[in-house]
C-alpha cells in the first residue's frame, strides 16, 4: 500500500485539549497456533503444519469483540513492523498524526529489544542525539533499529503516549527488556529510557549498573496483558498491519487479506 493513503487518510490534527490518539499494531504472527523464536529474513516462511493460524471466524471474533472493531479504519498494511516507524514519522511530518499517541500492540513479540544489542546503541549514542536526529536511527542491522525494537525507537522520539502489548500467554508477554524498563524491573509498568555515557555506557550495561546519567526522558506508562482478557477500553484512530513474512506461514496471508479487506481503509485486493 502507498504511503499517499496514509497521509489522506490519517485523522487530522486536533487541538491538544482533545483526547489522545489512539492506534492498533497488528502482526499477522499474532494470529498464529505457536510462536518463532529469532528468525531472519533470509529463513523463509513458517512450516503451517508446526505454525497453523487460526481460522477465519475466530480472527473476526478477536477483532470484534476484544479490539471492538465494527467498521474499517484508515491506516496501513506493510510487509515488516519497522516500517511503522517510517509511516509514523510521515504522518507526523504531514501533520496527519499527533504525537503522543497511545499503541495498542497486538503481536506474538513485544518488539522492545529482547535478544537484540539494539540497547548499545540506543542508550550510549541515539539519546543523546537531538529529538529531531532520533527520527532518523540507523537501521543497518540488528544493532540498530529493526522489527524486533521499533517501538524503542518510537518511544525515544517521544512519540507514545502508552503502550499496551496484548500476546499469548496468562496475562504476560515475554521478550520484554530489562534495559528499557523503569528501574529496569520487568515487572514495572512504565518504560523509562535512560541515557548512558557514550564512553564507558556498555561496560555499565554489561554489568548490570544503573547510569550515573539523569534522564530527562518521558515515563511511557506500559501494560502487558493476554490475549484472553484484553478488551480496547475505547475506539481506534487507524490501525496498522505487518505481514512480518519471517514469522509467518505463506497460508497466513488469507489472514492478511482478510484484515485489509475489511477493517483498512484502501487496502482492497
Amino acid at each position: 500500500m502507498s504511503q499517499d493513503h496514509l497521509d489522506q487518510s490519517v485523522a487530522t490534527p486536533q487541538p491538544q485539549s482533545e483526547r489522545v490518539p489512539r492506534i492498533l499494531d497488528l502482526d499477522l504472527d499474532f494470529f498464529l497456533y505457536g510462536v518463532a523464536g529469532s528468525r531472519v529474513p533470509e529463513d523463509g516462511r513458517l512450516d503451517e503444519d508446526e505454525y497453523p493460524p487460526w481460522p477465519a471466524e475466530e480472527v473476526i471474533e478477536f477483532l470484534e469483540h476484544h479490539l471492538g472493531l465494527d467498521r474499517r479504519l484508515p491506516g496501513v498494511a506493510v510487509e515488516d513492523h519497522v516500517e511503522l516507524f517510517t509511516c509514523w514519522r510521515d504522518a507526523i511530518d504531514a501533520g496527519m498524526l499527533r504525537p503522543p499517541f497511545d499503541v495498542v500492540h497486538v503481536d506474538a513479540h513485544a518488539d522492545l529489544g529482547h535478544g537484540e544489542p539494539s540497547w548499545n546503541y540506543l542508550l550510549t549514542e541515539l539519546l543523546h542525539e537531538e529529538l529531531a536526529t532520533r527520527r532518523h536511527p540507523r537501521q543497518d542491522d540488528w544493532r540498530y533499529m529493526t522489527s524486533g525494537n521499533y517501538l524503542t525507537f518510537a518511544i525515544a522520539c517521544r512519540w507514545l503516549a502508552s503502550l499496551t502489548c496484548v500476546g499469548h500467554g496468562s496475562g504476560r508477554v515475554g521478550d520484554v527488556h530489562q534495559y528499557v524498563m523503569e528501574g529496569r524491573r520487568l515487572d514495572a509498568d512504565h518504560i523509562h529510557l535512560v541515557p548512558y555515557p557514550k564512553d564507558i555506557g556498555s561496560k555499565l550495561l554489561l554489568a548490570g549498573r544503573a547510569s550515573p546519567l539523569a534522564s530527562h526522558e518521558p515515563r511511557v506508562p506500559f501494560a502487558k496483558i493476554g490475549y484472553e482478557s484484553f478488551r480496547a477500553d475505547g475506539p481506534f484512530d487507524a490501525i496498522y498491519l505487518a505481514r512480518s513474512p519471517e514469522f509467518t506461514p505463506a497460508s497466513a496471508d488469507e489472514i492478511y487479506d482478510l484484515i485489509t479487506t475489511r477493517f483498512i481503509e484502501g487496502c482492497d485486493h
